[in-house]
């Protein structure tokens, strides 16, 4: 975990939630305020995500295979132990550019 610095823990759990609103011919009506949620606990942070359900297939092939490595997740300050995602991608690598933002926070 890169940021945000200074947690107790360096523990993070993600859980990817398939849903059927988000199927592309169904999410172009939607008007999220949220991509998920982070929670902070004592000895770990956990991560709900949505993810269209015809998505679940590849990233659990991807996830099977050992090639996705990292999560990149960008939202609000914590507050209250808890923040909303804007936005979240699984990665195999991480660029120049996922480290640049991380720097300009």
């Amino acid at each position: 975990m890169l940021r945000p610095t200074g947690l107790k823990t360096d523990r993070v759990e993600v859980s990817l939630f398939p849903m059927i609103s988000l199927l592309e011919e169904r999410r172009k009506e939607l008007k999220p305020i949220a991509a998920g949620s982070l929670e902070v606990y004592p000895e770990r942070i956990d991560a709900n995500m949505a993810i269209p359900q015809d998505a679940l297939t590849p990233i659990l092939q991807m996830l099977i295979a050992g090639r996705l490595k990292f999560v990149v997740m960008r939202g609000a300050k914590f507050r209250y132990r808890s923040a909303r995602l804007v936005s979240y991608s699984l990665q195999t690598k991480l660029t120049e550019d996922d480290l640049m933002a991380e720097a300009a926070d």
